[in-house]
C-alpha cells in the first residue's frame, strides 16, 4: 500500500530511464523539492526486508530540470546510468560476509542547480529523513556517493559544515552513514581537515577517487589527512585524466583489490564495529645478486626481507631456474637455505612465497660463480697484469737505472743490439692478450722484439724517437696469443740505436687497458709528435686551464677528416672525437667532464698533418 500511495502523490514521469522512476524529495522545511531518480529492487513490493540505501548526488552539469540529464551521461550519470543501460547488477556480494544485498539509489536532481551546483549537504538531510520514512531502509547501511560538486556535499555532510555561496554554513546532521565514496570533491581545503577528522572518528568507511586536477588532489588530500590521523581510514584511487572519467569506476565491472565501490560499501554499517575486508599484498623478495669465487662452492640463499602487506607468509618455496646443474638447495621450503656443489657459471633461483589467504608472489636472485683464481708461482709475474723492466731473471747487456717516470722505481737502459731480457711469467688463461710497453728514446729507428723462450716472434715494435732518455711514451705492441700456464717471455733489440724500457702491461683482449693504439705512441711530455708539434701554428686550445669544456680551433687551411684526442700523461687515449673538417677553419667544442684533474695533451690530425698542445684541467 506504501507504494501505490506514493505513485498517486508523485506521478511517476517516463524518459526511458531504465528500471526508475521519478520522484520529488523535499529539500528544505518549506516544502521545496527536487526531482530524483529513484530504483527499487526487483523484489521490493514483495517483500518486507529493509534495504541497504544509496545517494548518488550529481555534479554541476547534471543539475536541472530533466533527470535524463543524469541517466544517460556515461561519464558523470553515476549508478543511475548503468541501472538505465540494464548493466547494474540486482544484487551485490558483501565480501566481507559473503550475503548478497539488494540496494534502493536514489540520485537527486538539483534545479536550479543548487547553491553550490549540486544538492547541497543541509539538502541532503531533508532528502534523507523523507526517504527514511517513505521507504524500508537499513538504517546501518546508508551509503554517499558523488562526484565533483556533488562529492563536496558528501564530505560536507560528514562533517557538519558547507560552503554556501563562499560563506561557511555549520548544519545539524540528522543521520549516519556507514560509508561514503567521493571523487573529485570540489570543497574548500578549509574544511578538510575536520571532514578528515569525522571520517577518523566515526570510524567510517571511506574511498577518495582523484586525478592530478583540483579537485582530484583535494580529495586525495582529505585522505592523506584521515591516514594521518588513523592509518587505514580511507582507501584511495589516483588516476590520469583530469576532471572527468567517473564512470568507470561507478561501473560495476571496475574493481579495485577484487572489489567494485558498491561491494566495498556493504562491509560497513553504522553503529557496528566492522574492519573492512583485508586485502593481502605478498610481494617475494629473493636477496641481492652474489658472486661466488670457486673454490668457494656454496652460497646462502634468503629470502628474509619478504612482506605481505596486511598478512603473513604461510609457505617459502625455492628452485633453480638456469645455470650449471650441479647445484643443491639443501631447505627449499625455508626462509633461507644453504646452496652446495656449484660450479662456475651463471644460477638464476626463484623464491615463491604464499601468504596466509592463498596469494603467491615470487622474485628471482642471480649468483654468478667465477672460476677460481690460479695461484701463481713464486719468482713468476701474473699475466693479466703488469711487469715492471727491472723484474728480469736474465739478460744480456743491460743495465737498470732510477727512473723519473710516474710511478718512480727503476728503468732498464743501455740496450744495444742482440741484447735481451727474461721474465718468467704466468699466464692465467690461454687467450689473447694486449701488450702496452712504456719506453724512451732520443733517437731515431730503435726497435725490439716480443719473444718466446723459443725465440718464436710474438711482436716487433718500432719506437719513435720520444725527445730524451727520460722522455717517456706508451707504445703499443698490439694482440699476442699466450697458453695458460708458466713460460718465459723475452724483450729482444733488434736495432743498433738505443732505447730504454719501464714497464710492459698485459690486458685481456677486449678490455680498455691503457688504450693506446698499436703502431702509434702519443707524448708524455713536451716531445713533438707528428708534423705539427706542441704549440704549432694553426691549433689553438681555450679557456686554458679548463674545467667542464674547452675549444679546440684549427685554422691551418686543411680540409678532411679530423680526430682530435686527449691524451693524459701515461700516454692513455681518455677522449677522442671524429668528424669532417669542410673549410679551412674550424672551432669544435669538447667535454672535459669525468677528466680528472691535472695536465693532458690535445692532439689533432688531419691526413698526415698532426698538431698537439698540453691542456690544463682543474
Amino acid at each position: 500500500m506504501k507504494k501505490l500511495l506514493l505513485v498517486m502523490i508523485f506521478p511517476v514521469v517516463c524518459y526511458g530511464q531504465g528500471d526508475q522512476t521519478i520522484i520529488n524529495v523535499p529539500i528544505n522545511a518549506t516544502g521545496s523539492t527536487f526531482q530524483a531518480i529513484l530504483h527499487l529492487p526487483n523484489d521490493y513490493g514483495t517483500t518486507t526486508t529493509a534495504y541497504p540505501l544509496l545517494i548518488f548526488l550529481h555534479g554541476l552539469s547534471e543539475g536541472g530540470p530533466n533527470p535524463a540529464t543524469i541517466y544517460t551521461s556515461s561519464s558523470a550519470g553515476g549508478p543511475a546510468y548503468f541501472i538505465a543501460q540494464g548493466s547494474f547488477p540486482a544484487s551485490f556480494v558483501n565480501p566481507k560476509d559473503g550475503k548478497s544485498y539488494k540496494y534502493i539509489v536514489v540520485s537527486p536532481q538539483a534545479n536550479p542547480q543548487g547553491v553550490e551546483g549540486s544538492t547541497t549537504a543541509q539538502e541532503l538531510d531533508y532528502i534523507l529523513t523523507y526517504l527514511y520514512a517513505h521507504y524500508r531502509v537499513d538504517a546501518s547501511r546508508v551509503y554517499l556517493t558523488g562526484l565533483s560538486d556533488g562529492g563536496e556535499s558528501v564530505l560536507e555532510y560528514i562533517g557538519g559544515e558547507m560552503t554556501n555561496g563562499g560563506n561557511f554554513t555549520m548544519f545539524h546532521r540528522t543521520h549516519n552513514v556507514a560509508a561514503i565514496v567521493p571523487m573529485s570533491e570540489n570543497g574548500s581545503p578549509m574544511l578538510m581537515q575536520q571532514e578528515a577528522d569525522s571520517i577518523v572518528s566515526e570510524n567510517l568507511g571511506a574511498w577518495g577517487f582523484g586525478s592530478m586536477d583540483e579537485q582530484g588532489q583535494n580529495t586525495l588530500s582529505i585522505a592523506w589527512y584521515a591516514n594521518v590521523k588513523k592509518a587505514g581510514s580511507m582507501t584511495t584511487t589516483s588516476y590520469s585524466g583530469g576532471h572527468c572519467c567517473w564512470g568507470q569506476f561507478y561501473n560495476p565491472s571496475f574493481t579495485q583489490n577484487g572489489m567494485s565501490i558498491y561491494q566495498w560499501m556493504l562491509q560497513f554499517t553504522y553503529g557496528a564495529s566492522v574492519s573492512p575486508l583485508v586485502v593481502t599484498t605478498p610481494t617475494a623478495n629473493a636477496g641481492a645478486a652474489q658472486t661466488v669465487q670457486l673454490p668457494t662452492s656454496q652460497t646462502t640463499l634468503n629470502g628474509g626481507a619478504s612482506t605481505v602487506t596486511n598478512g603473513t607468509i604461510a609457505a617459502w618455496s625455492w628452485a633453480q631456474q638456469s645455470g650449471p646443474s650441479t647445484a643443491v638447495i639443501a631447505s627449499q621450503g625455508s626462509e633461507s637455505t644453504s646452496v652446495t656443489g656449484l660450479s662456475a657459471g651463471v644460477y638464476v633461483f626463484t623464491l615463491t612465497i604464499t601468504d596466509n589467504t592463498g596469494k603467491t608472489s615470487s622474485a628471482t636472485v642471480q649468483v654468478t660463480v667465477n672460476a677460481a683464481v690460479p695461484t701463481v708461482p713464486a719468482g713468476q709475474a701474473a699475466i693479466p697484469g703488469k711487469i715492471e723492466a727491472s723484474g728480469y731473471t736474465s739478460s744480456v747487456g743491460v743495465w737498470t737505472q732510477y727512473t723519473s717516470d710516474i710511478g718512480g722505481g727503476k728503468n732498464v737502459g743501455w740496450i744495444n743490439l742482440g741484447d735481451w731480457m727474461d721474465y718468467p711469467v704466468y699466464v692465467t688463461a690461454a687467450g689473447s692478450y694486449t701488450v702496452n710497453i712504456r719506453i724512451a728514446t732520443p733517437s731515431a729507428g730503435a726497435s725490439f722484439q716480443l719473444r718466446t723462450a723459443s725465440g718464436t716472434v710474438l711482436a716487433t715494435i718500432q719506437v719513435p724517437n720520444t725527445g730524451g732518455w727520460q722522455n717517456w711514451l706508451t707504445v703499443s705492441a698490439g694482440a699476442v696469443t699466450l697458453p695458460a700456464g708458466s713460460q718465459t717471455l723475452q724483450l729482444y733489440s733488434t736495432s743498433v740505436a738505443g732505447w730504454n724500457v719501464n714497464w710492459m702491461q698485459f690486458s685481456s683482449a677486449g678490455t680498455q687497458g691503457s688504450q693506446a693504439v698499436a703502431g702509434q705512441a702519443f707524448a708524455a711530455d713536451s716531445a713533438l709528435v707528428g708534423s705539427g708539434g706542441m704549440g704549432v701554428a694553426g691549433l689553438v686550445l681555450y679557456p686554458n686551464p679548463a674545467q667542464s669544456s674547452f675549444t679546440v680551433q684549427v685554422n691551418n687551411g686543411l680540409t678532411g677528416t679530423m680526430i682530435i684526442q686527449v691524451i693524459d700523461v701515461m700516454g692513455r687515449i681518455c677522449k677522442v672525437q671524429a668528424l669532417q673538417k669542410d673549410q679551412p677553419a674550424l672551432q669544435v667544442d669538447m667535454s672535459a667532464e669525468g677528466l680528472p684533474a691535472g695536465m693532458y695533451f690535445v692532439r689533432v690530425r688531419i691526413g698526415t698533418w698532426s698538431g698537439i698542445t698540453k691542456l690544463m684541467k682543474y
